[in-house]
């Protein structure tokens, strides 16, 4: 079976969830060496880091991004007219180029932009998510929260939705870290508006009095910090030096996952949740917003909160800075494996090209 991923994913983001999931599914096949599966990605250029880390290049860079998608269009409709695929495996949901009318599947990571409308510009967003499932011989959902949203915003038929979670990511070893972290601090990962609910760990922080206990936030990720960054710590009582944010790479992110006093995911909605098998990965403590996904994910090894509470956040906050680093159960590690990504995609693979 010979399967082709397009480039989309990899050219609009420098990094990110979608594009992490693409590239770990890359890795975990390309590990695999079996002969039944072969893959391939063309790629004129990209920054993407996770395609990077996986294929072992340098991010080129580029000035125009919108060049480099045309030339990466290009490249990749030559290897599908000259090629010999038997699936195609979508990265988003913008490409249709199909020439030998090849099964396609796709992944749907989650419905917040169908849960959230106020907070998204939808425009014929629903529109090309909808043409790209009914397009596709199968879908795959990444949690079971996910299959339920579909089921609820778009007519598709149940059966024809497989879940197939994320496996738990690996982080590289060689962690000579040169950047100084705070003695004490708790840890948030990721954008910061929102149904991320940022400012209610900020009101939850304050409320539990850690910045007395000499505890400092660190966001990293989601960019630098913004006006509305300080106008909302300055709106819970904090002052900037309380909110460290950073940005960096995996190494960078591991070292904090390890050394933070927990990592705390405020979420009103998430389609599934890297985060949480990434802080496990690293033993690192869990504080989580009580939501029926993280539940589906973490089991009983993360401390739940809820999130428009702010007594019950902070008091779970406070909680979770006294435990010692968790002992995560194989369950977890077992749930989440590589090979079980592997065997499940692989299913949906030749389900789809029966269809």
């Amino acid at each position: 079976m010979k399967v082709f991923f397009d480039h989309e994913i990899f050219t609009a983001q420098d990094y990110g969830g979608i594009s992490r999931y693409f590239a770990s599914l890359q890795h975990i096949f390309k590990e695999s060496q079996k002969a039944d599966l072969e893959i391939a990605v063309p790629n004129w250029r990209t920054n993407n880091l996770h395609y990077c880390n996986v294929y072992g290049t340098k991010p080129t860079g580029y000035t125009f991004r919108k060049l480099t998608e045309g030339y990466n269009d290009i490249i990749n409709c030559k290897a599908q007219i000259f090629g010999d695929f038997d699936l195609i495996h979508r990265t988003y949901m913008q490409a249709t180029f199909n020439p030998k009318h090849v099964p396609e599947i796709c992944t749907i990571h989650d419905c917040i932009p169908e849960r959230f409308p106020d907070e998204f510009n939808l425009q014929d967003f629903v529109q090309v998510k909808n043409n790209l499932m009914q397009r596709c011989a199968r879908v795959i959902a990444v949690s079971n929260q996910t299959k339920e949203d579909l089921l609820t915003y778009y007519d598709i038929a149940e059966s024809k939705i497989d879940v197939v979670h994320h496996c738990v990511p690996s982080f590289p070893t060689d962690n000579e870290i040169n950047v100084p972290l705070p003695k004490r601090f708790i840890l948030f990962v990721g954008k910061r508006r929102g149904y991320k609910n940022f400012r209610g760990l900020l009101g939850a922080f304050e409320a539990a009095k850690l910045e007395k206990m000499g505890y400092k936030i660190v966001a990293f990720g989601g960019g630098a910090k913004t006006m509305e960054d300080l106008y909302e710590i300055e709106a819970c009582q904090l002052n900037g030096d309380n909110v460290i944010f950073m940005n960096g790479d995996d190494r960078l992110l591991a070292d904090l996952y390890r050394n933070a006093a927990c990592f705390v995911f405020p979420s009103l909605y998430e389609g599934f949740g890297i985060p949480l098998l990434e802080a496990f990965s690293e033993n690192c403590v869990v504080c989580c917003s009580n939501i029926s996904v993280f539940h589906e994910i973490a089991s009983d090894e993360a401390e739940y909160f809820d999130p428009l509470s702010k007594g019950d956040f902070s008091s779970a906050l406070l909680r979770c800075i006294t435990k010692d680093k968790p002992n995560v159960s194989d369950m977890i590690f077992n749930k989440f494996s590589s090979s079980k990504i592997y065997s499940e995609t692989l299913s949906t693979y030749i389900k789809a090209l029966q269809a």
